[in-house]
């Protein structure tokens, strides 16, 4: 079967690592059906949060890419930063199923950063000697910049090394040690499931 996963992100690294994630995730779980995951719709945080309506016109253009409701879902995905993802999260839903209430749609929340995801496999990550990653990834605040000062890069690109990095990540070490990794694979294999069954 093939399952088209439209996705909304918030930043440009995003863009190109989110597609490498739900790949790979697609590989692990349920490497008997093929995922066509077109290009992310890219939509700002702050337009997310704060302007229900462009949220919902981006929802329905990423609800034209899927075809039909019950061979496609959508992704949204965006940073908590400061806030606490238990608010936005339920808030944003509501507004993406008013938009496209045929579709089953799912919002996620990285907790503070996507690159947080990242930090939860720290043996992908190649770290220099006598370097160790934080026990706790979700409450490092700035994880582009400890990525930056902790691993042998000029400077942190989203654009290039959040794709190369995602493409390293230990998916079940990860989701062991960041709840919000593992809530977004948890709902990513629900409705693969769902619309597979």
């Amino acid at each position: 079967m093939t399952i088209t996963i439209p996705t909304i992100v918030e930043g440009q690294g995003e863009v190109r690592a989110l597609p490498i994630l739900l790949r790979r995730l697609g590989e692990l779980y349920c490497p008997e059906h093929y995922l066509n995951i077109p290009p992310p719709h890219r939509l700002p945080r702050g337009k997310m949060t704060n302007r229900p309506d462009e949220f919902k016109r981006a929802v329905q253009l990423a609800a034209a890419k899927g075809g039909p409701p019950s061979e496609a879902f959508i992704i949204v995905l965006l940073d908590s930063d400061q806030d606490c993802a238990a608010e936005i999260g339920p808030r944003l839903a509501r507004e993406a199923k008013t938009a496209r209430s045929d579709f089953q749609i799912t919002v996620s929340l990285a907790v503070r950063e996507f690159e947080c995801w990242i930090l939860a496999s720290p043996g992908s990550l190649n770290l220099p000697t006598g370097v160790e990653a934080p026990a706790d990834p979700e409450s490092v605040g700035g994880a582009k910049g400890w990525l930056k000062r902790n691993l042998p890069l000029e400077k942190y690109s989203e654009t290039i090394d959040q794709p190369r990095l995602t493409s390293q990540i230990d998916i079940e070490t990860a989701r062991g040690s960041s709840p919000s990794f593992d809530r977004f694979c948890r709902e990513f294999q629900s409705i693969v499931i769902e619309l597979a069954g």
